[in-house]
């Protein structure tokens, strides 16, 4: 409940903007000098009602999380613990931009709150930063929490054989992924494109007419281009070399990266973040091109299957995918964080190439859809494959260590606020003194008749 909190706190603060229940709001909480309202619980609790059915009891749940959120950031601004403000925009930016894709586009974010995005970050900013401060001050109560061998053995021990839990089969999967890249013929012909483009640009042709007529971006081609407002290190280097090179108003010449051929246009300046838009002419890929990746992922597999080749190596010496490359090609289940999944968690691609494969065998290589919607090619690995069993050391000693880790995070956390408490001032409303999840917030002094149920 705790985790969920943090991920819908700001999702909520956007919804109760168009919330239509009216509250006879009242504070029913103080930690320091932050305060807890009522609407902050019932509007959140609406919010989850739309998801699930919970119980009225979940208001306890919340209100503890709100309340052990106050305490983090308390303790954060007494400790000195601090974010930048890149780092409070950097957070602003990819939230928004997550609403701007639930909702189709940034007109349509700022017609349903009927506030500019300038507004809605404006109006947000102070709560964000308090987010991260408190998550940052999490992770320092949480920094010295390790367990070992013996940890984990001692956690296993006291598990009665009757409660150990019983685990699906799983397996582990790693792959090689290579995309198939544009000829040289294809980029000169593209780049001649992008540079007919930038004369239209030039000859005062719109640059959002361009765009809806001539940029490969995808994600961009409906927003005039509009890559929204970033700091460094979020471009590739070349576009970014570029793009902060322009002053407000002003366009680039024809920037060439891995993507294809860009111009940039710089909308908006401020410190060390800018507003951009671009038109991308993409290189076309020929067959001839997929076929030479077939080919040498072809190779790959046979030096791999006769053992002159390690998959490591292979990973480290050939694939593009950054995402599984430093986990040494191993693929990550999001749920758990490790890289162990049940097959119902695989998408179908990835089971479709398992099939017939055991336990340190390779696939063919096969063609894939990358999350951009563009063709790739990979090897897959069946690393390891576990039948259906209840937990034991040897096979689970992985998610064993993890939650031995939980539990001795959940201790620590449970020391810390106690003692946070202690020495804090904390009010909570007598209303709430039967919530078995916040008595450890009442104190001597606050021990009035409770009167919620």
């Amino acid at each position: 409940m705790k985790r969920l909190l943090f991920s819908l706190l700001f999702v909520l603060a956007l919804t109760s903007v168009k919330a239509d229940t009216i509250l006879v709001d009242k504070v029913i909480a103080v930690v320091g000098d932050k305060v807890v309202l009522l609407s902050d619980i019932e509007l959140q609790y609406e919010q989850l009602k739309l998801e699930q059915d919970i119980p009225v009891s979940a208001k306890c749940e919340l209100l503890n999380g709100i309340l052990t959120s106050k305490l983090f950031l308390e303790a954060a601004l007494q400790d000195s613990v601090a974010v930048s403000d890149d780092e409070v925009e950097s957070e602003l930016d990819r939230r928004i931009s997550y609403f701007i894709s639930m909702l189709g586009g940034q007109e349509q974010l700022e017609e349903y709150y009927g506030k500019s995005t300038l507004e809605i970050k404006n109006e947000f900013r102070t709560d964000i930063r308090e987010q991260l401060l408190s998550q940052r001050m999490q992770g320092k109560v949480y920094n010295n929490v390790k367990v070992g061998p013996s940890d984990v053995k001692k956690f296993f021990n006291l598990i009665p054989t009757d409660s150990l839990p019983y685990f699906n089969a799983e397996v582990e999967v790693g792959q090689i992924l290579i995309s198939p890249k544009a000829s040289v013929f294809s980029r000169d012909i593209a780049r001649k494109k992008a540079e007919e483009v930038l004369t239209a640009l030039e000859a005062g042709e719109d640059f959002c007419y361009l765009v809806s007529r001539y940029s490969g971006d995808p994600g961009t081609a409906d927003q005039c281009g509009s890559l929204g407002t970033v700091g460094r290190g979020e471009f590739v280097t070349e576009f970014e070399a570029a793009a902060f090179a322009l002053n407000e108003g002003e366009h680039s010449g024809v920037v060439e990266t891995k993507y294809g051929f860009h111009i940039i246009q710089m909308v908006k300046k401020k410190g060390s973040r800018i507003t951009v838009r671009h038109i991308l002419i993409v290189p076309a890929v020929l067959n001839s091109d997929h076929a030479m990746v077939k080919d040498r992922l072809q190779e790959i597999h046979d030096s791999l299957v006769a053992g002159t080749l390690s998959f490591p190596d292979a990973v480290k010496k050939y694939s593009e995918d950054e995402e599984t490359k430093h986990q040494g090609g191993m693929l990550v289940n999001p749920e758990t964080g490790n890289s162990y999944f049940e097959i119902g968690q695989l998408d179908k691609n990835t089971y479709f190439a398992l099939e017939g494969l055991k336990a340190g065998e390779y696939s063919q290589p096969l063609l894939t859809t990358l999350p951009n919607g563009m063709p790739a090619y990979r090897i897959v690995l069946l690393k390891s494959e576990t039948k259906p069993h209840v937990a034991n050391l040897t096979e689970d000693y992985y998610k064993i260590q993890a939650a031995a880790l939980k539990k001795k995070q959940d201790e620590a956390l449970d020391e810390w606020l106690v003692n946070r408490i202690n020495s804090t001032y904390v009010w909570v409303s007598p209303d709430y003194k039967n919530c078995m999840t916040v008595k450890k917030w009442f104190k001597e002094e606050n021990s009035s008749t409770n009167t919620y149920e």
